[in-house]
């Protein structure tokens, strides 16, 4: 068998998910939010340790950093949604899927060529506007309730570390 547990800790004194405009980049709650949901790049899999957040509606015109409104992708699969290569639409269950541009805007097969994509969400994963798996409600504030928070890892820094590693490791490095 091959398992692996992940989790993520909600509690009223952690961070808000969603973070509007008051900061361009992905907090480390939002990027361990991002690996439970997306679990690598959501068009060809790459390992979530090489992907970078990405707003769906650009920051630059108005994008909130919210974690309903971003999409973990590779460098490669991100440079192709800024040159609108491929376009992300959102699934019923909160989750992204690839579309290319052509005439027919037909979806991309799953891996695009380039990696192993995982079938299906993650069973770990958020829930928009249902339950985690720990049965928390994960609820967007624009329904007038409050956000969801995760909690704050010990020792958090600058990088988030805590989110999965290519080996699929949760460990922080050393001295990190």
């Amino acid at each position: 068998y091959d398992t692996r547990i992940s989790g993520a800790l909600f509690a009223g004194p952690g961070r808000p998910l969603w973070l509007g405009r008051s900061r361009r980049l992905a907090d480390a709650a939002q990027r361990i939010a991002l690996a439970l949901r997306d679990g690598g790049c959501v068009v060809c899999g790459a390992p979530f340790a090489h992907t970078h957040a990405h707003h769906v509606e650009p920051y630059a015109e108005g994008g909130r950093t919210d974690i309903d409104q971003l999409a973990s992708l590779c460098a490669h699969c991100h440079t192709q949604v800024h040159t609108g290569a491929i376009h992300l639409r959102r699934r019923t269950d909160g989750t992204w899927y690839p579309l290319r541009t052509d005439p027919g805007d037909k979806p991309i097969a799953p891996g695009g060529g380039r990696g192993r994509r995982r079938r299906g969400p993650p069973t770990t994963g958020l829930d928009p506007g249902g339950t985690s798996p720990q049965g928390v409600a994960v609820i967007p504030p624009s329904t007038g309730t409050t956000a969801p928070v995760i909690a704050d890892a010990p020792g958090e820094h600058k990088k988030a570390t805590a989110a999965a590693t290519s080996s699929g490791s949760t460990r922080r490095p050393r001295g990190a």
